[in-house]
């Protein structure tokens, strides 16, 4: 589930990058944009923006794949019963409860993506 959440978010991603790239060629070509007050800005300030929103994209793309216990790691753990993937698998071999919905667990399998 994690994976295919993962999959989602990166072509979600892609996707809006491709259309502020769009934009950023559109405002290169026309070489001046008006925001809503009809005031002049320029492309470096519309290239501003657009780094540091996809910047804080994968920012929070880099927060979702961390391991949930040390921030460190990569997630590649799946707990059983529950199912959560939420850690690497040296904080998995510590845990005696999900770290998520506090289920006592059975086994923990390493996953691969």
């Amino acid at each position: 589930m994690a994976q295919y959440l993962f999959k989602y978010s990166i072509r979600r991603f892609i996707t809006y990058a491709r259309k502020k790239l769009e934009m950023i060629q559109i405002a290169e070509s026309e070489e001046i944009n008006k925001n809503e007050n009809d005031e002049l800005i320029s492309i470096d300030d519309v290239e501003k923006l657009e780094r540091e929103d996809l910047e804080r994209v994968c920012l929070s793309l880099a927060a979702e794949m961390a391991c949930k216990v040390c921030l460190t790691k990569k997630i590649n753990t799946v707990f059983v019963p529950c199912r959560h993937q939420c850690c690497c698998s040296d904080c998995a071999k510590r845990l005696e409860l999900c770290p998520i919905c506090r289920t006592r667990l059975k086994s923990a399998f390493r996953v691969f993506s």
